[in-house]
């Protein structure tokens, strides 16, 4: 399994409401899945093994970049609760994650109008008296989405 869907009891539904997709089994939350409270593409060695396909988060791990007021800057940190080798080897071009930061808000942006649509079809189908579509209709309409039309 490549995500796991966590419901309210799990995770703070309004800090997230822009990512929260309605579903047969209700208002659910899309995260990637874990395996023993890691990533479950982690390995022995705790090496990712789909690095080259990674998502941003990931890219951006362990550091937080949180822009200026007025968007013409940004602070570059580390989290705290990392004691990862890439932070010290420096490798690490603040250019390049300012790089991943900007794509993974392109794309974070692509993802809530993609479960913008997907919730106000949800809702038109409700209206309609319709039953609401699961997690795996979910991902074949994000999929389709994606693809050129034929």
């Amino acid at each position: 399994m490549l995500v796991d869907w966590l419901g309210p009891d799990e995770v703070d539904m309004n800090s997230e409401s822009a990512s929260v997709v309605e579903l047969d089994v209700g208002r659910r939350l899309m995260v990637l899945a874990q395996h023993g409270g890691a990533c479950r593409w982690l390995d022995d060695a705790l090496r990712c093994r789909v690095y080259a396909a990674r998502p941003y988060d990931c890219r951006l791990y362990p550091f937080s970049i949180e822009p200026s007021r007025d968007g013409v800057s940004a602070s570059l940190s580390l989290l705290s609760l990392t004691a990862c080798e890439d932070t010290r080897d420096g490798r690490v071009s603040a250019a390049e994650l300012a790089e991943d930061d900007h794509a993974r808000f392109v794309e974070l942006a692509e993802y809530h109008a993609l479960v913008s649509r997907w919730n106000r079809l949800a809702r038109h189908r409700r209206r309609l008296g319709h039953r609401a579509r699961s997690a795996h209709e979910f991902h074949e309409f994000s999929g389709r989405l994606g693809r050129p039309e034929r």
